[in-house]
Protein backbone atom coordinates (compact mmCIF):
# COMPACT_ATOMS: atom_id res chain seq x y z
CA UNK A 1 0.00 0.00 0.00
CA UNK A 2 1.35 3.41 -1.06
CA UNK A 3 2.67 5.77 1.49
CA UNK A 4 -0.06 8.97 1.28
CA UNK A 5 3.09 11.24 2.58
CA UNK A 6 4.75 10.31 -0.46
CA UNK A 7 1.68 11.41 -2.91
CA UNK A 8 1.52 14.44 -0.86
CA UNK A 9 4.91 15.51 -1.74
CA UNK A 10 5.00 14.58 -5.41
CA UNK A 11 1.71 16.68 -6.03
CA UNK A 12 3.91 19.81 -4.44
CA UNK A 13 6.31 19.21 -6.49
CA UNK A 14 4.39 19.36 -10.09
CA UNK A 15 2.75 22.46 -9.20
CA UNK A 16 6.11 24.07 -7.89
CA UNK A 17 7.31 23.04 -11.23
CA UNK A 18 4.37 24.28 -13.20
CA UNK A 19 4.30 27.47 -11.81
CA UNK A 20 8.75 28.01 -12.21
CA UNK A 21 7.52 27.03 -16.02
CA UNK A 22 5.37 29.44 -16.55
CA UNK A 23 7.73 32.48 -15.13
CA UNK A 24 10.26 31.24 -17.65
CA UNK A 25 8.07 30.78 -20.50
CA UNK A 26 6.56 34.69 -19.99
CA UNK A 27 10.39 35.52 -19.46
CA UNK A 28 11.56 33.90 -22.44
CA UNK A 29 9.21 35.18 -24.42
CA UNK A 30 9.34 38.67 -23.17
CA UNK A 31 13.26 38.52 -24.07
CA UNK A 32 12.42 37.21 -27.67
CA UNK A 33 10.16 40.15 -27.88
CA UNK A 34 13.09 42.39 -26.99
CA UNK A 35 15.41 40.97 -29.19
CA UNK A 36 13.21 41.12 -31.92
CA UNK A 37 12.45 44.72 -30.83
CA UNK A 38 16.41 45.67 -30.41
CA UNK A 39 16.94 44.23 -33.53
CA UNK A 40 14.64 46.34 -35.31
CA UNK A 41 16.06 49.03 -33.70
CA UNK A 42 19.62 48.25 -34.22
CA UNK A 43 18.98 47.36 -38.22
CA UNK A 44 17.23 50.82 -38.19
CA UNK A 45 20.23 52.51 -36.68
CA UNK A 46 22.82 50.58 -39.15
CA UNK A 47 20.76 51.95 -42.14
CA UNK A 48 20.81 54.85 -40.61
CA UNK A 49 24.59 55.25 -40.35
CA UNK A 50 25.02 54.09 -44.13
CA UNK A 51 22.75 56.18 -45.43
CA UNK A 52 23.85 59.57 -43.87
CA UNK A 53 27.59 58.84 -44.39
CA UNK A 54 26.69 57.58 -47.66
CA UNK A 55 25.32 61.21 -48.34
CA UNK A 56 28.43 62.70 -46.65
CA UNK A 57 30.41 60.79 -49.25
CA UNK A 58 29.06 62.90 -52.09
CA UNK A 59 30.77 66.04 -51.19
CA UNK A 60 31.41 68.31 -53.69
CA UNK A 61 34.68 66.95 -56.07
CA UNK A 62 35.43 70.63 -57.39
CA UNK A 63 34.85 72.26 -54.07
CA UNK A 64 37.63 69.68 -52.65
CA UNK A 65 40.04 70.12 -55.68
CA UNK A 66 40.47 73.79 -55.83
CA UNK A 67 39.68 75.12 -52.20
CA UNK A 68 40.23 71.53 -49.95
CA UNK A 69 36.97 71.65 -48.31
CA UNK A 70 34.25 69.19 -47.78
CA UNK A 71 30.91 70.36 -48.69
CA UNK A 72 27.70 68.40 -49.95
CA UNK A 73 26.14 70.65 -52.97
CA UNK A 74 22.25 70.61 -52.18
CA UNK A 75 21.67 71.29 -55.37
CA UNK A 76 23.64 68.34 -56.48
CA UNK A 77 24.01 69.94 -59.75
CA UNK A 78 20.88 71.58 -60.54
CA UNK A 79 19.46 75.55 -59.89
CA UNK A 80 17.26 74.42 -56.95
CA UNK A 81 19.33 74.31 -53.57
CA UNK A 82 17.27 72.56 -51.13
CA UNK A 83 17.23 70.16 -47.90
CA UNK A 84 15.00 68.05 -50.09
CA UNK A 85 17.14 67.23 -52.32
CA UNK A 86 19.30 65.23 -49.51
CA UNK A 87 16.11 63.97 -48.02
CA UNK A 88 15.66 62.01 -51.45
CA UNK A 89 19.41 60.61 -51.31
CA UNK A 90 19.03 59.31 -48.16
CA UNK A 91 15.79 57.53 -48.96
CA UNK A 92 17.55 56.44 -51.85
CA UNK A 93 20.39 55.05 -49.86
CA UNK A 94 18.36 53.52 -46.46
CA UNK A 95 15.73 51.75 -49.36
CA UNK A 96 18.84 50.26 -51.50
CA UNK A 97 19.50 48.53 -47.86
CA UNK A 98 16.76 47.46 -47.10
CA UNK A 99 15.54 46.28 -50.07
CA UNK A 100 15.51 42.62 -50.90
CA UNK A 101 18.39 43.27 -53.34
CA UNK A 102 20.06 45.26 -51.52
CA UNK A 103 24.05 45.31 -50.20
CA UNK A 104 23.45 45.58 -46.32
CA UNK A 105 20.23 44.10 -44.75
CA UNK A 106 19.07 42.82 -47.92
CA UNK A 107 21.85 40.15 -48.93
CA UNK A 108 23.75 39.96 -45.27
CA UNK A 109 21.23 39.63 -43.04
CA UNK A 110 17.58 39.63 -44.69
CA UNK A 111 16.11 42.01 -43.16
CA UNK A 112 14.79 40.12 -39.56
CA UNK A 113 12.46 42.72 -38.35
CA UNK A 114 10.56 43.52 -41.57
CA UNK A 115 11.37 46.58 -41.05
CA UNK A 116 9.99 49.12 -43.50
CA UNK A 117 11.12 52.92 -44.46
CA UNK A 118 8.61 55.57 -43.76
CA UNK A 119 9.92 58.79 -43.69
CA UNK A 120 13.31 60.69 -43.78
CA UNK A 121 13.24 64.49 -42.66
CA UNK A 122 16.40 67.48 -42.45
CA UNK A 123 15.57 68.88 -39.03
CA UNK A 124 18.34 71.11 -38.76
CA UNK A 125 21.89 71.44 -41.26
CA UNK A 126 24.99 73.60 -41.20
CA UNK A 127 25.20 75.83 -44.16
CA UNK A 128 28.58 77.40 -44.96
CA UNK A 129 27.37 81.21 -45.08
CA UNK A 130 25.73 80.45 -41.37
CA UNK A 131 26.98 82.31 -38.64
CA UNK A 132 29.05 84.89 -40.38
CA UNK A 133 30.34 83.13 -42.53
CA UNK A 134 32.33 80.79 -39.66
CA UNK A 135 30.80 77.28 -41.04
CA UNK A 136 33.11 77.96 -43.71
CA UNK A 137 35.99 79.83 -41.79
CA UNK A 138 36.23 76.65 -39.26
CA UNK A 139 37.30 74.24 -42.23
CA UNK A 140 39.54 76.52 -43.51
CA UNK A 141 41.71 77.10 -40.62
CA UNK A 142 41.81 72.93 -40.07
CA UNK A 143 43.09 73.00 -43.32
CA UNK A 144 45.98 75.88 -42.84
CA UNK A 145 46.72 74.21 -39.58
CA UNK A 146 48.24 71.07 -40.93
CA UNK A 147 49.67 72.90 -43.81
CA UNK A 148 52.04 75.91 -41.86
CA UNK A 149 53.44 76.48 -38.02
CA UNK A 150 52.69 78.69 -35.47
CA UNK A 151 55.54 80.97 -35.57
CA UNK A 152 55.08 82.07 -39.16
CA UNK A 153 51.68 83.19 -37.88
CA UNK A 154 52.76 84.91 -34.40
CA UNK A 155 55.16 87.18 -36.95
CA UNK A 156 51.89 88.52 -38.85
CA UNK A 157 50.10 88.83 -35.55
CA UNK A 158 53.20 91.56 -34.82
CA UNK A 159 53.08 93.01 -38.09
CA UNK A 160 49.26 93.99 -37.28
CA UNK A 161 50.00 94.95 -33.02
CA UNK A 162 52.65 97.30 -34.88
CA UNK A 163 49.85 99.08 -37.04
CA UNK A 164 47.54 99.13 -34.09
CA UNK A 165 50.31 100.72 -31.92
CA UNK A 166 51.19 103.15 -34.29
CA UNK A 167 47.22 103.81 -35.78
CA UNK A 168 49.30 103.93 -39.67
CA UNK A 169 45.83 102.44 -40.91
CA UNK A 170 44.10 105.11 -39.46
CA UNK A 171 46.42 108.27 -40.00
CA UNK A 172 45.62 110.09 -43.10
CA UNK A 173 48.94 112.37 -44.41
CA UNK A 174 46.61 114.29 -47.16
CA UNK A 175 44.02 115.44 -44.58
CA UNK A 176 47.72 116.66 -42.62
CA UNK A 177 48.82 118.20 -45.36
CA UNK A 178 45.54 120.27 -46.40
CA UNK A 179 45.04 121.06 -42.78
CA UNK A 180 48.54 122.51 -42.78
CA UNK A 181 48.06 124.71 -45.88
CA UNK A 182 45.00 126.09 -44.75
CA UNK A 183 47.26 127.44 -41.19
CA UNK A 184 49.52 129.34 -44.33
CA UNK A 185 46.87 130.61 -46.28
CA UNK A 186 45.76 132.41 -43.25
CA UNK A 187 48.68 133.95 -43.69
CA UNK A 188 48.82 134.43 -46.86
CA UNK A 189 46.15 133.20 -49.12
CA UNK A 190 47.65 132.70 -52.28
CA UNK A 191 49.81 130.26 -50.19
CA UNK A 192 49.42 126.69 -52.41
CA UNK A 193 52.06 123.39 -52.19
CA UNK A 194 54.25 124.47 -55.32
CA UNK A 195 55.35 127.74 -53.37
CA UNK A 196 57.78 124.69 -51.62
CA UNK A 197 59.81 124.84 -54.73
CA UNK A 198 60.33 125.85 -58.58
CA UNK A 199 59.97 122.08 -59.53
CA UNK A 200 56.43 122.05 -58.00
CA UNK A 201 57.63 118.49 -56.30
CA UNK A 202 54.78 119.08 -53.08
CA UNK A 203 52.24 119.02 -55.83
CA UNK A 204 53.10 116.44 -57.76
CA UNK A 205 53.17 114.47 -54.67
CA UNK A 206 49.55 115.62 -53.38
CA UNK A 207 47.88 115.35 -57.03
CA UNK A 208 49.62 111.43 -56.82
CA UNK A 209 47.76 110.76 -53.58
CA UNK A 210 44.41 112.82 -54.80
CA UNK A 211 44.18 111.41 -58.21
CA UNK A 212 45.53 107.76 -56.68
CA UNK A 213 48.61 106.56 -57.80
CA UNK A 214 47.87 102.89 -59.28
CA UNK A 215 48.61 103.99 -63.03
CA UNK A 216 52.00 105.93 -62.14
CA UNK A 217 53.20 103.08 -59.65
CA UNK A 218 52.66 100.97 -62.30
CA UNK A 219 53.42 102.27 -65.19
CA UNK A 220 55.39 99.80 -67.94
CA UNK A 221 53.40 96.82 -65.51
CA UNK A 222 50.34 94.98 -67.52
CA UNK A 223 47.33 95.41 -65.36
CA UNK A 224 44.48 92.87 -66.08
CA UNK A 225 41.03 94.09 -67.39
CA UNK A 226 39.15 91.42 -66.11
CA UNK A 227 35.39 92.63 -64.57
CA UNK A 228 32.13 90.79 -62.56
CA UNK A 229 29.21 91.94 -61.75
CA UNK A 230 29.22 91.44 -57.87
CA UNK A 231 25.31 91.01 -57.06
CA UNK A 232 25.48 87.21 -58.99
CA UNK A 233 27.67 86.20 -55.94
CA UNK A 234 26.82 85.18 -52.43
CA UNK A 235 28.10 88.58 -51.47
CA UNK A 236 25.42 90.58 -53.07
CA UNK A 237 22.82 88.38 -53.17
CA UNK A 238 20.02 87.09 -51.01
CA UNK A 239 21.57 83.88 -49.27
CA UNK A 240 19.71 80.76 -48.34
CA UNK A 241 20.83 80.44 -44.26
CA UNK A 242 20.92 77.19 -42.53
CA UNK A 243 20.43 76.17 -38.62
CA UNK A 244 24.00 77.20 -38.14
CA UNK A 245 27.13 75.52 -36.36
CA UNK A 246 26.94 71.91 -36.09
CA UNK A 247 25.95 70.90 -32.69
CA UNK A 248 28.76 69.65 -30.90
CA UNK A 249 31.71 71.24 -33.52
CA UNK A 250 33.73 73.85 -30.97
CA UNK A 251 35.28 76.76 -33.01
CA UNK A 252 36.83 79.61 -31.16
CA UNK A 253 37.02 82.02 -34.17
CA UNK A 254 39.87 83.44 -32.09
CA UNK A 255 42.18 86.21 -33.51
CA UNK A 256 44.98 83.80 -33.92
CA UNK A 257 42.40 81.80 -35.87
CA UNK A 258 41.90 84.51 -38.31
CA UNK A 259 45.64 85.07 -39.20
CA UNK A 260 45.32 81.26 -40.02
CA UNK A 261 42.04 81.89 -42.25
CA UNK A 262 44.12 84.49 -43.99
CA UNK A 263 46.84 82.59 -44.53
CA UNK A 264 44.09 80.14 -45.98
CA UNK A 265 42.96 82.94 -48.67
CA UNK A 266 46.35 83.79 -49.58
CA UNK A 267 47.00 80.12 -49.81
CA UNK A 268 44.27 80.08 -52.03
CA UNK A 269 43.13 82.95 -54.16
CA UNK A 270 45.62 84.94 -56.87
CA UNK A 271 47.07 88.43 -56.72
CA UNK A 272 48.48 90.62 -58.12
CA UNK A 273 51.99 89.15 -59.95
CA UNK A 274 50.97 85.43 -58.55
CA UNK A 275 47.70 84.77 -60.31
CA UNK A 276 45.93 81.54 -59.70
CA UNK A 277 45.67 79.91 -63.24
CA UNK A 278 42.22 79.63 -64.72
CA UNK A 279 40.41 82.58 -62.05
CA UNK A 280 37.49 84.40 -63.38
CA UNK A 281 39.12 87.72 -61.62
CA UNK A 282 43.28 87.72 -61.73
CA UNK A 283 43.47 89.80 -58.63
CA UNK A 284 41.67 87.65 -56.26
CA UNK A 285 42.71 88.47 -52.85
CA UNK A 286 42.56 92.42 -53.91
CA UNK A 287 38.52 91.72 -54.94
CA UNK A 288 38.25 90.04 -51.16
CA UNK A 289 39.94 93.41 -49.68
CA UNK A 290 38.01 95.97 -52.26
CA UNK A 291 35.35 94.24 -53.51
CA UNK A 292 35.14 95.96 -56.53
CA UNK A 293 33.70 95.19 -60.25
CA UNK A 294 37.09 95.00 -61.89
CA UNK A 295 40.82 94.08 -61.32
CA UNK A 296 41.90 97.43 -62.17
CA UNK A 297 39.47 98.92 -59.40
CA UNK A 298 40.33 96.57 -56.64
CA UNK A 299 44.00 96.84 -57.27
CA UNK A 300 43.68 100.64 -57.51
CA UNK A 301 41.89 100.20 -54.04
CA UNK A 302 44.62 98.11 -52.56
CA UNK A 303 47.52 100.06 -53.59
CA UNK A 304 45.48 103.58 -51.87
CA UNK A 305 45.06 101.34 -48.63
CA UNK A 306 48.83 100.56 -49.15
CA UNK A 307 50.01 104.03 -49.82
CA UNK A 308 48.04 105.23 -46.62
CA UNK A 309 49.87 102.11 -44.57
CA UNK A 310 53.08 103.32 -45.74
CA UNK A 311 52.88 107.31 -45.61
CA UNK A 312 51.45 107.12 -41.73
CA UNK A 313 54.35 104.64 -41.12
CA UNK A 314 57.34 106.63 -42.82
CA UNK A 315 56.18 109.31 -40.47
CA UNK A 316 56.45 107.59 -37.22
CA UNK A 317 59.99 106.48 -38.35
CA UNK A 318 60.80 109.94 -39.49
CA UNK A 319 59.63 111.46 -36.52
CA UNK A 320 62.08 108.96 -34.78
CA UNK A 321 64.95 110.04 -36.69
CA UNK A 322 66.96 112.74 -35.28
CA UNK A 323 68.49 113.42 -38.40
CA UNK A 324 65.68 113.59 -40.52
CA UNK A 325 63.52 116.18 -37.75
CA UNK A 326 66.56 118.51 -38.04
CA UNK A 327 66.60 118.31 -41.96
CA UNK A 328 62.93 119.18 -42.01
CA UNK A 329 63.68 121.93 -39.18
CA UNK A 330 66.59 123.54 -40.77
CA UNK A 331 64.79 124.01 -44.17
CA UNK A 332 61.16 125.07 -42.64
CA UNK A 333 63.51 127.82 -40.91
CA UNK A 334 64.78 129.17 -44.13
CA UNK A 335 61.45 129.23 -45.91
CA UNK A 336 60.19 131.37 -43.17
CA UNK A 337 62.80 133.21 -42.94
CA UNK A 338 62.49 134.13 -46.65
CA UNK A 339 59.25 135.20 -46.25
CA UNK A 340 60.29 137.16 -43.54
CA UNK A 341 57.42 135.27 -41.26
CA UNK A 342 59.56 133.36 -38.63
CA UNK A 343 56.55 132.29 -36.79
CA UNK A 344 55.56 129.68 -39.80
CA UNK A 345 58.55 127.54 -39.02
CA UNK A 346 56.67 124.83 -37.25
CA UNK A 347 54.21 124.73 -40.24
CA UNK A 348 56.77 124.55 -42.90
CA UNK A 349 58.21 122.11 -41.31
CA UNK A 350 55.57 120.29 -40.38
CA UNK A 351 54.67 120.42 -44.36
CA UNK A 352 57.77 119.15 -45.41
CA UNK A 353 57.79 116.21 -42.96
CA UNK A 354 54.31 115.39 -44.54
CA UNK A 355 55.39 116.15 -48.16
CA UNK A 356 59.05 114.23 -47.56
CA UNK A 357 56.91 110.71 -45.94
CA UNK A 358 54.04 110.68 -48.83
CA UNK A 359 57.07 111.11 -51.51
CA UNK A 360 58.50 107.82 -49.88
CA UNK A 361 55.70 106.23 -49.54
CA UNK A 362 54.69 106.96 -52.87
CA UNK A 363 57.71 105.10 -53.67
CA UNK A 364 57.58 102.46 -51.60
CA UNK A 365 54.20 101.13 -52.98
CA UNK A 366 55.92 101.05 -56.78
CA UNK A 367 58.54 98.92 -55.64
CA UNK A 368 56.00 96.53 -53.76
CA UNK A 369 54.20 96.37 -56.97
CA UNK A 370 57.75 95.36 -58.87
CA UNK A 371 58.54 92.42 -55.76
CA UNK A 372 60.87 94.73 -53.48
CA UNK A 373 60.65 94.38 -49.63
CA UNK A 374 59.70 97.23 -47.46
CA UNK A 375 60.28 97.53 -44.18
CA UNK A 376 56.93 98.20 -42.08
CA UNK A 377 58.86 100.76 -39.65
CA UNK A 378 61.94 102.12 -41.90
CA UNK A 379 65.42 102.43 -40.02
CA UNK A 380 67.40 105.53 -41.83
CA UNK A 381 69.50 103.42 -43.93
CA UNK A 382 66.30 102.28 -46.04
CA UNK A 383 65.06 106.01 -47.33
CA UNK A 384 65.01 106.54 -50.75
CA UNK A 385 64.59 109.99 -50.54
CA UNK A 386 66.66 112.46 -48.79
CA UNK A 387 65.33 116.23 -48.40
CA UNK A 388 67.84 117.97 -50.19
CA UNK A 389 67.35 115.52 -53.00
CA UNK A 390 63.43 115.07 -53.13
CA UNK A 391 63.03 119.15 -53.51
CA UNK A 392 65.59 119.41 -55.85
CA UNK A 393 63.39 117.71 -58.31
CA UNK A 394 64.58 113.64 -57.73
CA UNK A 395 60.78 112.92 -57.34
CA UNK A 396 60.56 113.44 -60.63
CA UNK A 397 63.20 111.00 -61.83
CA UNK A 398 62.34 108.01 -62.87
CA UNK A 399 62.88 104.86 -61.09
CA UNK A 400 60.68 102.49 -62.63
CA UNK A 401 63.36 101.34 -64.71
CA UNK A 402 65.02 99.53 -62.21
CA UNK A 403 66.87 96.29 -62.57
CA UNK A 404 65.17 93.98 -61.00
CA UNK A 405 67.77 92.09 -58.55
CA UNK A 406 67.93 91.52 -54.75
CA UNK A 407 63.88 92.52 -53.43
CA UNK A 408 66.30 93.74 -50.20
CA UNK A 409 64.67 93.41 -46.80
CA UNK A 410 61.30 93.83 -44.90
CA UNK A 411 58.14 92.81 -45.78
CA UNK A 412 56.78 91.59 -49.59
CA UNK A 413 53.44 92.67 -51.48
CA UNK A 414 52.15 89.41 -49.57
CA UNK A 415 52.51 89.95 -46.58
CA UNK A 416 51.19 94.14 -46.77
CA UNK A 417 48.22 91.72 -47.87
CA UNK A 418 48.12 90.01 -44.64
CA UNK A 419 48.06 93.18 -42.72
CA UNK A 420 45.24 94.56 -44.96
CA UNK A 421 43.18 91.06 -44.25
CA UNK A 422 43.54 91.61 -40.84
CA UNK A 423 42.30 95.17 -41.25
CA UNK A 424 39.21 94.03 -43.21
CA UNK A 425 35.82 92.84 -41.26
CA UNK A 426 36.25 89.19 -41.17
CA UNK A 427 32.48 88.03 -41.89
CA UNK A 428 33.05 90.79 -45.28
CA UNK A 429 36.15 88.71 -46.61
CA UNK A 430 34.20 85.41 -45.97
CA UNK A 431 31.76 85.85 -48.17
CA UNK A 432 33.99 87.96 -50.73
CA UNK A 433 36.19 84.78 -50.73
CA UNK A 434 32.58 82.44 -51.25
CA UNK A 435 32.25 85.03 -53.92
CA UNK A 436 35.60 83.84 -55.62
CA UNK A 437 34.73 80.15 -55.00
CA UNK A 438 31.40 80.49 -57.15
CA UNK A 439 33.55 82.62 -59.44
CA UNK A 440 35.90 79.70 -60.22
CA UNK A 441 33.63 76.76 -59.76
CA UNK A 442 30.91 77.98 -62.19
CA UNK A 443 33.17 77.51 -64.84
CA UNK A 444 33.78 73.85 -64.78
CA UNK A 445 31.64 71.28 -65.84
CA UNK A 446 28.55 70.79 -64.65
CA UNK A 447 28.41 73.91 -62.01
CA UNK A 448 27.01 76.44 -63.74
CA UNK A 449 24.45 77.03 -61.00
CA UNK A 450 26.95 76.79 -57.84
CA UNK A 451 26.36 78.42 -54.80
CA UNK A 452 27.94 78.19 -51.88
CA UNK A 453 25.23 79.17 -49.79
CA UNK A 454 23.79 75.65 -50.85
CA UNK A 455 27.07 73.94 -49.28
CA UNK A 456 26.13 71.98 -46.64
CA UNK A 457 28.82 71.04 -43.78
CA UNK A 458 26.67 68.46 -41.74
CA UNK A 459 22.87 68.00 -41.24
CA UNK A 460 20.62 66.78 -38.52
CA UNK A 461 17.95 63.70 -39.88
CA UNK A 462 15.00 61.80 -38.41
CA UNK A 463 14.62 58.94 -39.75
CA UNK A 464 10.77 57.07 -39.27
CA UNK A 465 10.73 53.26 -39.58
CA UNK A 466 8.19 50.69 -39.24
CA UNK A 467 8.89 47.13 -37.72
CA UNK A 468 7.59 44.16 -38.74
CA UNK A 469 4.18 44.41 -35.60
CA UNK A 470 3.64 47.76 -37.17
CA UNK A 471 5.11 49.65 -34.57
CA UNK A 472 6.85 53.04 -35.87
CA UNK A 473 10.74 53.73 -35.09
CA UNK A 474 12.73 56.75 -34.80
CA UNK A 475 16.09 57.35 -35.19
CA UNK A 476 17.47 60.83 -35.40
CA UNK A 477 21.15 61.13 -36.15
CA UNK A 478 23.48 64.31 -36.52
CA UNK A 479 26.22 64.00 -38.49
CA UNK A 480 28.92 66.31 -40.48
CA UNK A 481 32.57 67.05 -41.86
Amino acid sequence: MADPKVKCEDGYLTVFFSLILTVMISLCLALLFGVKRNTGRMEGECITDVAMNSALAEFHRELLNQYNLFFVDSSYGTSYCSYRNIEEHLMEYAWKNLNADGVFMGKAFHNPSGLTLQDIEITGASVACDEGGAVLRRQAVDVMKQQIGLFYIQQVQSWFQTVEQYGLHTRNLLEEEQKVVKELQKWDETFSEDCLDQAATGTTIVAFWKSGVLYYVVDGLEISAQKITPKYYVSGRDRYCGTGMQPGVIFEDSFIDRLFFQEYILAYTGHYKQEKENGLLSYQTEYILAGGESDAENLEKVAEKLLVIRGAANMVSLLGDSTKRSAAQALGTLMAAALMVPELEKLFTALLEILWSMAEAIYDVAHLFRGKRIPLIKQDTDWYYSLEGLFSGVFLESWKDEADGDPGEGLSYEDYLRILLCLENEETITYRLMDIMEMDIRQTPGNQYFRMDGCVDGFRALFTYKDGNGDLLEIERNYGY
